[in-house]
């Protein structure tokens, strides 16, 4: 409510993505509702068989929030994969019996339940294991085969031995609900990705929107991406000197040829450059120039206009 008073937003990384997800964004509505300001559900996502077809739903419940006065809007990133914690997983019944603890994320059928909704161990690769470094790259099935151990078991003991600290990345998303997030039209384009990680989104997030939604299956014209990508998120951060190319305006620009535009980041490397991507421009200097790093460092903290 006090940053409702001062024209703020509320964004979030809601409470479950997975069986409890559409409970989650009944949430964040909730919260615009009673605080009286926008709300942006952050790289929104259906990450369990449970919920996975029922992207409709979701996009009824924000139909109803919008009718009723509230500015709900999301953001995506285009892959149907997510990096984070294995002990993420693990189903709040199991892993919240008072404080979270090892001993809770140690419960086998709460893991049981987990791999269920995933469609399984194959969909778990694991980026982190401190005592086993060779393991990463590999998935829980194989290390299980591998270990000649069942796979919840073998989960079980990596989480005891580094106190939940496992990185992984979980296929665990629709390929048919991504597309409908990517082509709504309220829903803008994010990477949730870093320098450092494991998850092939924060070099890949936006030429892969190009190269594979755009161009290669259709699933929105180019303008539009190229809006979800700029003015949309502009516009919403309300940095209103940005997003758009006018006489004014910021000069961030990015010159690609929409032809050969691709991501070549993957999980095993996660930090590929794209290609068909030639020249960037931020705040009007080059910082990549004929495909080239420039090493200028013209970028600045944004602030609302």
């Amino acid at each position: 409510q006090v940053a409702g008073s001062y024209r703020g937003f509320y964004i979030s990384h809601v409470r479950d993505e997975e069986e409890g997800a559409l409970d989650s964004f009944r949430e964040v509505i909730r919260i615009a509702r009673e605080a009286r300001l926008p709300a942006q559900i952050s790289h929104i996502k259906l990450a369990s068989s449970p919920v996975g077809g029922k992207e409709q739903e979701v996009f009824r419940q924000k139909d109803d929030a919008r009718r009723d006065g509230l500015d709900i809007s999301a953001d995506v990133y285009p892959y149907t994969y997510w990096q984070s914690g294995i002990i993420v997983l693990m189903p709040p019944e199991y892993a919240m019996r008072g404080k979270a603890t090892v001993q809770n994320w140690d419960d086998k059928p709460g893991w049981e339940k987990a791999l269920g909704e995933i469609g399984g161990a194959k969909n778990i690769l694991v980026t982190g294991y401190a005592p086993e470094p060779g393991w990463q790259g590999k998935t829980i099935d194989e290390l299980a085969v591998q270990e000649k151990k069942d796979p919840v078991a073998l989960i079980q003991d990596m989480v005891r031995l580094t106190n939940g600290t496992v990185g992984v990345v979980v296929t665990a998303m629709r390929e048919s609900d991504l597309k409908a997030f990517l082509a709504h039209p309220r829903v803008m384009f994010c990477t949730d990705g870093g320098l450092r990680g494991s998850h092939p989104r924060g070099a890949g997030s936006y030429p892969r929107i190009l190269g594979k939604y755009v161009r290669e299956d259709r699933v929105l014209p180019l303008e539009e991406a190229i809006r979800k990508m700029t003015a949309l998120p502009a516009a919403r951060m309300g940095f209103g000197n940005r997003g758009t190319i006018a006489p004014g305006k910021k000069a961030d620009l990015a010159l690609f040829d929409p032809r050969t535009v691709r991501d070549t980041a993957t999980t095993k490397y996660p930090h590929s450059a794209p290609i068909g991507i030639t020249d960037v421009l931020v705040n009007g200097t080059p910082v990549l120039q004929n495909g080239r790093m420039t090493g200028e460092r013209p970028g600045q903290v944004l602030r609302r206009t």
